[in-house]
């Protein structure tokens, strides 16, 4: 696809030809995050996610143990990179990303991929647990529409 901006195929000055145009583009996406440039498809990202130990030592232990059932033998899949947090109940959620997951997979058959992250490692922001269930609902009813 050799196409040029002028009708005569000539160019002028610092005017250059689609392809080199849209080459860069492809670049930038890709940069962006784009895996597929053809598609337009986002970078998914894989994560374990599980309890700081250490970091949550002072949190009720049938806390610690249901978000850790909650996180448990699954890899979740997110459009945007994630990090360490605190959760609504104060504990410590660390975030592993996981680099090939197929190659995770096949060592882990136990594990199941997730396309939605847990309510147990959402964080409230603003203290306003109202907003943030309103938030979560509205999500929710999102996804399912």
């Amino acid at each position: 696809m050799q196409e040029f901006v002028f009708k005569n195929q000539s160019l002028n000055g610092n005017v250059k030809s689609l392809n080199k145009i849209s080459k860069k583009l492809d670049e930038i996406l890709e940069d962006a995050g784009f895996t597929d440039v053809n598609s337009k498809l986002t970078k998914e990202h894989y994560y374990t996610l599980s309890v700081d130990k250490e970091n949550s030592k002072n949190i009720k232990s049938y806390i610690n143990e249901f978000t850790k059932a909650s996180l448990a033998n699954q890899v979740f899949i997110s459009k945007t990179k994630l990090g360490d947090r605190i959760n609504l109940f104060g504990q410590t959620i660390l975030a592993t990303e996981v680099d090939d997951i197929d190659d995770f997979l096949k060592l882990h058959s136990n594990f199941s991929l997730v396309d939605t992250l847990p309510i147990t490692i959402a964080t409230i922001t603003d203290d306003k647990i109202e907003e943030w269930l309103d938030n979560i609902i509205d999500t929710r009813n999102v996804n399912l529409s």
